[in-house]
């Protein structure tokens, strides 16, 4: 009895242990595909209906659209997990942009009538967006197509698109609607080299910030050791708080300066206000390659 109670015990062991663990595939080789606790991993994504669909359409700058990114929060992001069990994982999605751009338009000299004379305006465009994601990730399967679970939390900041404007044409008594570039206010340009008595300076939009959390369901194939192609869809929902926005213009007072003269500047703010978002992600079918070591 003694014999068969001790056989019995070590049968329920090693069965609950078999339960708990994960269950490891190992190749031809005898090498182990499956990834276990205390390994990293780095992700690799790109966005397989955006490629495809392109090679059909003539597309000439076709790409693999967002090589070694991941659809995630609403932008790419470089990704990551750590496996603190066989079959769990904690995530982290890294996401920063940032664009800086000068343009140059050419304007009309009024200092001279000869129609060659030309002067520059110049637009000065600047945002930047950064956001910083963790999440917790389930592992269930038993072969080499597993299925993952889980939710993502994430935090994010950016300073909004902003402009400046220089105009090569001064405004000044004589010449209080000189030729230039007529901007709206939203980057995009109007009539170039027509009178503007009234002309923007600059447009700020002050930082926004971004709270979310999002959950999502997916699945991963093991192609080889180590080495798994997945996708992943998720609902997410994002609070994002924006301050003011102040749009600086310039015109020509002549009663500016006690009578003598001068450009006055006019600031208009508005509030941008706060804003919930939710919805599904990964419409596009985005298929990532991880790496685990």
């Amino acid at each position: 009895m003694k014999k068969i109670l001790t056989i019995s015990l070590g049968l329920l062991l090693t069965g609950v242990t078999i339960a708990q663990s994960n269950d490891q595939i190992q190749n031809k080789k005898g090498v182990d595909i499956m990834p276990v606790k205390g390994e990293w991993a780095l992700g690799a994504g790109f966005n397989v209906l955006g490629f495809v669909g392109n090679m059909f359409t003539n597309t000439n700058n076709n790409s693999y659209a967002n090589s070694l990114m991941r659809n995630n929060f609403g932008g790419q992001s470089i990704f990551g997990k750590y496996m603190i069990s066989d079959n769990n994982a904690v995530r982290v999605s890294v996401f920063n942009a940032g664009q800086n751009t000068t343009t140059k338009y050419k304007a009309y000299d009024d200092k001279t009538t000869d129609p060659d004379s030309l002067v520059f305006d110049v637009q000065k465009y600047r945002t930047s967006s950064t956001r910083i994601g963790v999440g917790y990730e389930f592992r269930k399967g038993s072969t080499r197509l597993r299925g993952i679970y889980g939710a993502d939390a994430f935090v994010g900041w950016g300073t909004g698109q902003n402009y400046d404007y220089t105009y090569g044409n001064a405004m000044t008594f004589d010449n209080q609607a000189p030729y230039s570039i007529n901007p709206n206010g939203y980057g995009s340009i109007g009539v170039q080299n027509t009178p503007n008595a009234e002309r923007i300076v600059s447009v700020n939009n002050s930082n926004a910030f971004n709270l979310g959390l999002r959950g999502f369901i997916g699945v991963e194939y093991f192609i080889a050791p180590k080495i798994c192609i997945g996708t992943e869809f998720g609902w997410n929902v994002t609070y994002t708080n924006s301050g003011d926005r102040t749009v600086i213009t310039e015109k020509y007072d002549i009663f500016a300066n006690d009578g003598k003269g001068g450009i006055e500047l006019k600031e208009v703010m508005s509030e941008n206000g706060r804003s919930f978002r939710s919805g599904l992600d990964n419409t596009t079918t985005q298929l990532y390659f991880t790496f685990y070591f």
